[in-house]
């Protein structure tokens, strides 16, 4: 199944969301910056729970990562070598070669090893967000979320990130949900695209998704 919202509000700014995101697909979330998606994000990552509806899941907490739309606000050590260790630590994870599986992570999002050193906090937006999808994938969930990448990636690492995430759906089967106002990450999955289009859209960008023909849009 994957994640279903049945009738799920929030406040005053999700009201009576259905819909399904499947396992094993990416689905983008688009909406504007006063639409709700961080909240949804929250949600669905399990960050907020006082909500009302159904929410049902077919993974466990720990099976789904999380980055936020500022990614340092998820750090706390003073290295990214302590970073990426920490959950693997917390979770009491068997890995014998800790260190191969850190300069693994980094080397799949496109940083460095020696960046091991590196204190996260003074890193680079890029960078910051690329650290953060490190601290996720050397975890290896389920679901990856991920709210608002854009407002800290240059359009290298943007694109970057879009072939990872294919990537890690196609040939990982990885579940992956993006929200995001920009629609460069609409085009991340040809065949059989999931996108789900919340409220505050402007016109002109609802033309622009009516001329992609190729989508499956619900709207809520």
């Amino acid at each position: 199944m994957g994640i279903r919202l049945e009738n799920v509000s929030y406040q005053d700014k999700i009201k009576n969301i259905s819909y399904e995101f499947e396992d094993g697909k990416i689905t983008t979330v688009i909406g504007s910056s006063s639409s709700g998606k961080t909240l949804l994000s929250y949600l669905l990552s399990g960050i907020i729970d006082d909500y009302t509806g159904n929410i049902i899941s077919t993974y466990k907490n720990r099976e789904i990562g999380y980055i936020f739309q500022r990614p340092e606000e998820a750090f706390i050590f003073e290295t990214v070598k302590e970073e990426l260790a920490f959950g693997i630590r917390k979770y009491n994870y068997r890995v014998d070669e800790i260190d191969k599986r850190m300069e693994e992570a980094l080397k799949m999002v496109g940083l460095p090893k020696f960046y091991l050193d590196r204190n996260p906090f003074t890193l680079s937006s890029g960078e910051k967000e690329a650290l953060a999808l490190a601290t996720i994938l050397i975890l290896n969930p389920k679901v990856i979320i991920i709210d608002d990448p854009s407002i800290s990636l240059d359009n290298y690492r943007c694109d970057h990130l879009i072939k990872l995430l294919k990537k890690l759906c196609n040939r990982y089967k990885k579940t992956i949900i993006i929200f995001s106002s920009n629609i460069q990450f609409l085009p991340l999955q040809r065949k059989d695209p999931n996108t789900l289009i919340l409220p505050s859209l402007c016109s002109y960008q609802l033309r622009f998704l009516f001329s992609l023909c190729y989508f499956q849009i619900q709207f809520v």
